[in-house]
C-alpha cells in the first residue's frame, strides 16, 4: 500500500508482481498507457486521464474514469470501475472475464445510462452495479440497459427506495 505514487514524466507505466498494489493517489501526468500484469491486482484511486489507456491483468484491478477516449480493458479478475457512465469519442470499457466485475455510479448517472443504447456498446462485461448514493423515491432502473447486471449494491444509506429495478 502506497500513500502516493508519482511518475509524472513516464509515458508508459507497467505494474508487475503477485501482491495487491493499492495506491492512495497517483500522479501520471505524461502517461498515455498503464498496464498491469500483476496477478494480485492494482487499485488506483486517482481518476485516469481521458487520454490514458489501461490494460489490466488476471488480478482484481480497480480504476476511476472520466470521459475516457481510450480503451480500458480490465482482464480476468473481479474488477471495479468508478465511472460517470460515459466515454468520450473512441473510448470503451471492457470489464473482462471476472464473475463479479463492478461498475460504481451515482444513481442519477445510472438512470441516464440505463436509457442510453450507447452505454451497452461502450461498457461491457459488468455483473454488478454499485450505486454510490440513494435512489430518488419512485426511481426506476432498467438493468438490461446497464449491461444486464445481475446484482445491485447500494453503498450509501437513505430512506429513499427505488420503486422498480427491472
Amino acid at each position: 500500500t502506497l500513500t502516493a505514487l508519482s511518475a509524472a514524466k513516464a509515458t508508459t507505466v507497467t505494474f508487475a508482481g503477485d501482491k495487491v498494489l493499492t495506491s492512495g493517489g497517483e500522479t501520471f501526468t505524461a502517461a498515455t498507457s498503464i498496464t498491469s500484469t500483476n496477478t494480485g491486482g492494482v487499485k488506483l484511486t486517482t481518476a485516469l486521464g481521458t487520454g490514458v489507456s489501461f490494460t489490466g491483468g488476471s488480478g482484481d484491478d480497480a480504476v476511476s474514469l472520466g470521459a475516457t477516449t481510450k480503451a480500458i480493458t480490465l482482464g480476468a479478475g473481479n474488477d471495479r470501475v468508478t465511472s460517470a457512465g460515459l466515454v468520450g469519442t473512441g473510448g470503451s470499457v471492457d470489464a473482462g472475464a471476472g464473475t463479479a466485475d463492478t461498475i460504481v455510479m451515482a444513481s442519477a448517472e445510472a438512470a441516464v445510462a440505463d436509457n442510453d443504447a450507447t452505454f451497452n456498446s461502450k461498457f461491457t462485461g459488468f455483473e454488478v452495479l454499485e450505486l454510490s448514493n440513494a435512489l430518488a423515491a419512485g426511481a426506476t432502473l432498467n438493468l438490461a440497459g446497464i449491461n444486464n447486471v445481475s446484482q445491485v449494491t447500494l453503498t450509501a444509506g437513505g430512506a429513499n427506495v427505488a420503486t422498480s429495478i427491472i
